[in-house]
């Protein structure tokens, strides 16, 4: 069965349902694309499953506005199906799908709730830690989660001189993650950017086939680009004086906007206008792994399996779950450099620069 990609403009002034399989008409699976070309892109909520056709089999029909741009982004082998919400950086009144809320309510406001008393204070940390650990690998450990434990304490009634718990404002946020995200870049050795460049930043790194292009595949910002550009581009970001360093500043700071947005619109205890630490190190945590914090452990799992039946259907190649977690450096669903972004020396560099505001 081939499978064609139809690419229009959404109606709406957000993205809408990006290759969203259609009936079969003939012998092709039809699967559209919508996309607002007033958009600017931003990062994106992919809660659909994702899925590969092989290369061979795959034709494309281009219609309406900004086509070959949008294939760039969708097509990342064969086929990718992604549902794709786009998070507005300037409102957080804007129209989001209606399964979203549930989905965050499911993943981190169910397993990773805020802290809201030091009574539930030490088991909420936990809580953080069993959910960053079962779906990205990374560990946080005892000294890193008692950093943050009395961090958050500060911000709890009875742990500070209320009404002036110190929280942090949303600039604050942004510029305590831009900060803390490009002392990492600016530290990257070559082995690390060649492990980026080659193994690292896939969606679905299980998939292997002949067709499958070497790319990096940037799921936060929905662009590919091969292994040797990356690692020019990385290469060159670590030079203080590099042009792309204030670029990079600018996309972190939108990525945490946009992630802000949407984890008030589903979450209630994010919806304010202020946020302390554990919300901080949440967050990072988030832009690390590319996590978006939606689904169950359960509901995870079974996202995944769902994933692997569907890319056997399509394409007859095997990609166990077992063992996998969803993101991370052996991301089943993305993987990304946490090794790199989120580890025990970064954890303690975001702590470091949330106390020094305080």
């Amino acid at each position: 069965m081939a499978v064609v990609a139809a690419v229009a403009e959404c109606p709406t002034k957000v993205w809408d349902i990006c290759l969203e399989k259609r009936p079969v008409i003939g012998d092709s699976q039809v699967v559209a694309v919508c996309y607002h070309t007033n958009s600017q892109l931003h990062p994106a909520v992919s809660v659909g499953l994702t899925a590969f056709a092989r290369g061979e089999n795959m034709k494309t029909v281009a219609i309406g506005k900004s086509w070959k741009l949008l294939l760039n982004v969708a097509v990342l082998v064969g086929l990718v199906a992604l549902i794709v919400i786009k998070m507005n950086s300037t409102t957080q009144s804007q129209s989001y799908p209606p399964n979203l809320a549930p989905m965050l309510q499911s993943g981190i406001g169910a397993q990773a709730p805020c802290p809201t008393s030091s009574s539930n204070l030490a088991s909420r940390i936990n809580n953080a830690r069993n959910f960053i650990f079962y779906r990205s690998g990374m560990g946080v450990t005892q000294e890193v989660a008692d950093r943050l434990f009395l961090l958050e304490q500060e911000t709890l009634p009875g742990g500070c001189n209320a009404p002036n718990c110190p929280r942090l404002t949303r600039q604050q946020v942004k510029d305590v993650i831009t900060a803390t995200f490009m002392n990492v870049l600016g530290s990257l050795s070559d082995a690390q950017i060649d492990n980026m460049a080659y193994n690292s930043l896939r969606v679905f790194p299980g998939y292997v086939h002949a067709s499958r292009p070497s790319e990096v595949q940037l799921r936060s910002s929905q662009w590919n680009m091969g292994p040797e550009e990356f690692k020019q581009m990385a290469g060159d970001i670590r030079s203080p004086y590099s042009l792309l360093r204030p670029l990079a500043q600018t996309e972190i700071a939108n990525l945490v906007e946009s992630q802000l947005n949407a984890l008030a619109y589903g979450c209630s205890d994010w919806n304010m206008s202020t946020y302390s630490p554990y919300q901080v190190f949440m967050l990072a945590y988030a832009l690390a792994s590319n996590d978006l914090l939606l689904m169950s452990s359960t509901e995870l799992a079974a996202h995944m399996e769902e994933g692997k039946v569907l890319i056997y259907n399509l394409s007859g190649i095997v990609c166990p779950t077992q063992g996998r977690c969803a993101f991370g450096d052996a991301g089943y669903l993305y993987s990304s450099p946490m090794t790199a972004f989120f580890n025990e020396a970064v954890q303690n560099d975001l702590l470091n620069q949330v106390d020094a505001l305080y």
